[in-house]
């Protein structure tokens, strides 16, 4: 189990970024479906804590980024995997400011941003305006300048350093992970009718998160995937759409984890609306 307390992202993520976003190209009339970047980290190795290891939180992250370069609408020289070793505080901002360049470029911009992490997170003290934080390669958790990478620092430069992009996805699977967004259970934001796209009333910032606050996010070794992990991808790949009408909705997915998760123990929260689109 990945048992430490909680993380968060494994932002992006969202889901439109799957091979079946690319779907979404029909519903744009002829147009090109909205591009796509993304940043994915997954951290099984902890450089100053043997015993936070993991067992396939990197493999998590390397078959995530497989599943998103087989998608028309995501390049590859986009799409940044930060593994174990790589996954340290240096690296993870240089990757985010590369991004960064490439979004406020027009020839290289995107429309939507994808971050996705597996691995621990920690929750911080009581005294600090911030619900807690990534755990990456490097950190030392008992230093508070090193103990991660924020999640209210993240959100805040995500919206404000990618003004340009529509939509900004994070998924994570860890332990606890719904406490990053202070929601405590189920579905954080009421969700639109799945037949509509609401474009103007999607929320920019989305979350999937592996469980709820006080559950821990389990990895199974005949999976040899986190389960909330091994669940999404199935469902990006198609199963959460098996009786969709069509609009492959963030909704479909959401409810697709939590048939799949919830009798397990998890239960995975969403804090976003609307479809893909």
């Amino acid at each position: 189990m990945r048992s430490f307390l909680f993380f968060i992202i494994t932002v992006g993520m969202a889901l439109i970024f799957t091979v079946e976003f690319a779907r979404a190209q029909n519903n744009f009339g002829g147009e090109k479906p909205p591009k796509m970047a993304a940043l994915i980290i997954g951290v099984s190795e902890y450089k100053y804590a043997d015993n936070l290891k993991l067992n396939f939180a990197n493999r998590d992250a390397i078959q995530f980024a497989k599943l998103l370069n087989c998608a028309r609408n995501v390049d590859i020289e986009k799409v940044i995997l930060l593994p174990d070793e790589k996954a340290t505080h240096k690296n993870v901002n240089k990757s985010l400011d590369q991004l960064r360049v490439m979004a406020s470029d027009t020839s290289s911009s995107f429309d939507y941003l994808l971050i996705f992490f597996s691995g621990h997170g920690v929750l911080a003290p009581p005294e600090l305006d911030s619900k807690g934080s990534f755990v990456l390669y490097n950190s030392i958790i008992e230093e508070a300048d090193t103990r991660g990478f924020d999640h209210s620092d993240l959100v805040c430069f995500l919206k404000t350093s990618f003004s340009k992009c529509s939509r900004i996805f994070i998924i994570a699977d860890a332990c606890h992970s719904g406490r990053l967004t202070g929601a405590e259970s189920g579905v954080n934001l009421p969700i639109l009718p799945e037949q509509h796209n609401f474009a103007g009333k999607q929320k920019r910032v989305v979350e999937i998160l592996s469980s709820e606050a006080g559950q821990k996010s389990k990895e199974l070794n005949q999976l040899e995937h986190g389960l909330f992990t091994y669940y999404l991808i199935r469902g990006l790949e198609g199963e959460a759409y098996a009786n969709s009408t069509g609009e492959n909705t963030l909704h479909d997915l959401y409810l697709y984890l939590k048939k799949n998760l919830e009798p397990e123990g998890q239960t995975p929260v969403y804090t976003g609306t609307g479809s893909f689109i």
